[in-house]
């Protein structure tokens, strides 16, 4: 009966969370707006079911523009403002796609991740590449121009509890757990830990890190 009725305290207190997260618009996945200086942010995941996912990458946006074979990317700088852009030459070959320089040096290989979209540009859609053992580059062409890569780089499981309106505490694998303020303004999530600087996150805008964090946490 002991037993029993401690499964069914934990029954009750999971779906007390998920409700709870659920009514206050934290479940689902949540991209930093900080960066650090090397670019790297996080994906987070609040589920319906008191657990949490997070990714750390390295983060790059951007726009593109296909020119007969020739890629030009538009990189900003987040601080300056700065616009700087790059041109490679494409050339694609069944599933893969190579990127050159104007000296006919291979740059990048890229592989298609997923079907290839019906109609817009030829080299629209995701694709991936190899970057060292062990890591996945994952691109993403979108239809309206913008550019998304993503390294993921660590990819760690933990839960979540909610108290108050305003209580958010998370324990991940490997890590104590810790206390922070929260509270969405205008579709923005801002988070405070206990003694620590606001921070951040929106809802991303790209699922490249979606499926990896999936993959990569099973």
């Amino acid at each position: 009966m002991r037993g029993f009725a401690r499964g069914a305290l934990a029954a009750a207190f999971v779906s007390f969370c998920a409700a709870a997260a659920a009514a206050q618009g934290l479940v689902g996945e949540w991209e930093s707006e900080e960066r650090s200086p090397g670019g790297v942010g996080e994906l987070v995941e609040f589920r319906a079911d008191g657990t949490v996912r997070q990714v750390s990458a390295a983060m790059g946006d951007a726009t593109y523009k296909l020119s007969g074979e020739w890629l030009l990317t538009f990189w900003k700088d987040r601080e300056s403002g700065k616009v700087s852009v790059l041109s490679n030459r494409v050339e694609l070959e069944g599933l893969e796609m190579l990127q050159k320089d104007e000296e006919g040096n291979l740059v990048a290989r890229m592989r298609r991740d997923g079907p290839e979209p019906r109609g817009g540009s030829p080299i629209g859609g995701r694709w991936c590449a190899e970057d060292g053992p062990g890591l996945t580059t994952f691109t993403e062409f979108a239809p309206d121009g913008r550019l998304f890569v993503r390294l993921p780089i660590r990819a760690v499981t933990g839960r979540y509890w909610l108290s108050g309106t305003d209580q958010l505490a998370v324990e991940l694998e490997g890590s104590s757990r810790r206390e922070f303020r929260f509270r969405l303004s205008d579709g923005v999530l801002l988070v405070t830990p206990q003694g620590g600087t606001e921070r951040k996150f929106r809802r991303p805008e790209s699922t490249l890190l979606h499926s990896t964090l999936l993959h990569s946490t099973r």
